[in-house]
């Protein structure tokens, strides 16, 4: 940097006719005299003395949109939409620079090239956020509506991301440079400027492909209630062109030239368009509208930047340390829950607080030593009759008695517990309106969906203890896939007889049909081995289940956790025994599941988490039983039995199924 200190400045630099002309080569302020310091250059580059009201209004603005982007993207856990707020942090560094400039000194070479830097480069990463939402929306509603499958898109759009932000990066450093050596900037210009005319050309291209799939999408954007959300997709991705448009003609003017000179261009087709696009995606936020994950392969995100190679070096380990840093960080997934999957340990917790209106806390579940559980279901959503009223048992999930318990719950995440919700149960009709005609579905099942979103919850278990059709459950499973991704977890909740004989259970359709149907998008089944369902005083329901064909690491034992919650509870010795037998033996063994936490023995009201580390000792434990391999039956020489072991009489009365039954509640949350 030149150091103007106690050096007059060139006469080329002064105005002779009127202070507030623009000399022929930069502009000087008559009302701000240069400081002359140690990185002051002898004119204003911007072209004018930026103002300071707007470069404060425009750091506050971007800082209040970056808080609730940032707020929304962790809530609904959206990282695919991070580098939006990337772009965010960018524009906040520019605009703050450019105050500095206004009310410091507009002279200073280092504020204007931090201003022009960050300012010019942070529409590359609102941009990326907004080639993400297409490949989303195309990934929900189905590639039928696009010219090309969303793998390719993101593939093609960042790649042309890293091409003109590197392209732009490199422009804008050198135009800095030679402006502080006092040297023709024309050819760093025409660097920014070829990466500015790229970027207007893909985003031109990404214009055509998204107005075209959102047209052909329209009734099914309708349909999923999204058409308002595709408008603003579609503004704000008009909204960043017109300011990419107007800084390429400005960049093909040059830094005199008259766009470039005069700021109200700037406030208008700079500041305001990118202003605007941030404020209606904080209104409707990709996260809690789309989801919280992309759908597509993974490996279609990896950049190639081999062919890069003709960027200067130092420019170009810049850039890919940049990218693969943002992009990782958009595409990483929730905290896994742990190095070894299975067994499962889950409990059900459906009585929150006690007679006293005290939260029974779930903490403890992960703070007492001992216990590993991997799952926690809440229990119970219920759909009622006004579509707009879901209840968590009797209250609405937004009832200031469920402020501690969401709270408590986002910890058992955060330290790698996957938080379910369940929907149904005892309490009857939920089903029953899912199960209607298309227009009832979407009445009662958009809240459903809008619910599960604001609570951030990793999956849904389905308690189907009422009529449905098998058309309706997979209606429903469809939809929370599309709606929700691939890391979604759809689990249901059948007795286990059901998985023996269809006609065996409370749910109206076949199980055995729905897991040929989609069993690929069920995580596993949460088997009712109680109420007359099942028994685990032994285990020879359970191998008849897994011989029937069903997968070993699909079926999860259910139990009752205490006399109390039902009948069918299993004495620890026996039980411990069974679980040990069947850990040993199946090397995918699904694992277990307890109805339900509060009450849970050993420990009961006092230390229902005991109950896991009981769990926990047989199932989870560094040293398992040596496998025992169940000997294969041999048909050839397997033993005919002249007399049934279990005859019918021949007069008898056939063999009754368990009729429906309620589970015990203690009556505060019911």
């Amino acid at each position: 940097m030149l150091n103007l200190r106690n050096q007059a400045v060139s006469a080329d630099w002064l105005v002779v006719a009127n202070c507030s002309a623009t000399p022929a080569h930069g502009y000087i302020d008559p009302n701000f005299p240069n400081p002359n310091g140690k990185h002051d250059v002898p004119v204003i580059i911007y072209g004018y003395t930026p103002s300071f009201s707007l470069a404060v209004f425009a750091a506050v603005w971007f800082s209040l949109m970056l808080v609730i982007h940032l707020a929304q993207t962790i809530r609904y856990r959206s990282w695919w939409f991070f580098p939006f707020s990337v772009g965010l942090l960018f524009e906040i560094v520019g605009y703050v620079a450019r105050s500095l400039s206004a009310k410091k000194d507009p002279y200073n070479l280092i504020f204007f090239i931090l201003n022009y830097f960050f300012i010019v480069t942070a529409p590359v990463f609102l941009a990326a956020g907004i080639y993400t939402i297409l490949s989303a929306l195309i990934s929900r509603l189905g590639s039928k509506y696009s010219s090309l499958s969303p793998k390719v898109i993101m593939w093609f759009f960042v790649l042309s991301d890293v091409i003109s932000t590197i392209t732009q990066v490199a422009g804008a450093a050198l135009i800095g440079s030679q402006e502080s050596k006092h040297k023709d900037p024309t050819f760093a210009n025409n660097i920014l400027l070829g990466g500015l005319a790229y970027q207007v050309f893909s985003i031109g291209v990404f214009i055509v492909l998204a107005g075209r799939f959102l047209w052909r999408a329209r009734r099914a954007l309708r349909r999923r209630n999204l058409d308002t959300f595709a408008l603003v997709f579609a503004a704000v991705t008009i909204l960043v062109y017109l300011r990419t448009v107007f800084r390429l003609a400005e960049t093909a003017q040059g830094l005199n030239g008259s766009i470039q000179s005069n700021e109200t261009y700037f406030a208008c087709l700079e500041f305001a368009p990118v202003a605007a696009a941030v404020l209606l995606f904080a209104g409707w936020n990709p996260g809690r509208c789309l989801g919280s994950t992309v759908r597509g392969n993974k490996s279609s995100y990896q950049l190639d930047t081999r062919h890069l190679n003709s960027i200067p070096s130092h420019i170009h380990c810049y850039s890919n340390i940049l990218f693969c840093f943002i992009y990782i960080l958009s595409q990483m997934p929730p905290i896994p829950q742990g190095a070894k999957p299975l067994p499962r340990i889950i409990t059900y917790y459906q009585t929150h607080h006690d007679s006293a209106g005290k939260l029974i806390s779930p903490l403890p579940l992960l703070t007492q030593p001992g216990i590993s559980l991997t799952h926690l279901i809440l229990a119970a959503i219920h759909l009622n009759e006004d579509p707009n009223h879901i209840t968590l048992n009797d209250h609405p999930p937004h009832h200031p008695r469920f402020e501690t318990l969401w709270a408590e719950l986002r910890i058992l995440q955060a330290s790698g517990v996957k938080v379910l919700g369940m929907l149904g149960g005892a309490a009857k009709g939920s089903y029953t309106r899912l199960d209607g005609s298309d227009a009832q579905f979407e009445r009662y099942y958009l809240p459903l969906r809008d619910m599960i979103r604001a609570r951030g919850l990793d999956g849904l278990d389905l308690d189907v203890e009422e009529e449905m059709s098998l058309g309706g459950v997979v209606k429903l499973i469809d939809r929370l896939r599309s709606d929700f991704g691939k890391g979604f977890l759809i689990t249901l909740a059948p007795v286990a007889a059901a998985l023996l004989d269809h006609r065996s259970n409370l749910s109206g359709f076949d199980y055995e049909a729905l897991e040929v149907m989609r069993g690929h998008e069920i995580s596993w089944y949460n088997a009712q081995f109680y109420c007359g369902w099942g028994d685990m005083s032994n285990p020879i329901m359970y191998e008849m289940i897994i011989r029937k064909g069903w997968p070993i690491e699909k079926v999860v034992i259910g139990l009752v956790t205490n006399p109390a919650n039902g009948s069918g509870f299993v004495m620890w010795e026996f039980l411990s025994a069974v679980l040990n037998l069947l850990r040993g033996r199946h090397e995918r063994f699904g694992g277990v599941m307890g109805w339900e936490y509060f009450n849970s023995l050993p420990g009961g009201h006092e230390r229902p988490w005991e109950w896991a580390r009981q769990m926990t000792s047989v199932l989870r434990q560094e040293d398992f039983l040596p496998s025992v391999q169940a000997p294969p039956i041999n048909v050839a020489t397997k033993p005919v039995l002249e007399v049934e072991a279990d005859p019918d009489t021949s007069n008898g009365k056939p063999v009754q199924v368990p009729r429906s039954f309620d589970y015990y509640s203690d009556g505060s949350d019911v």
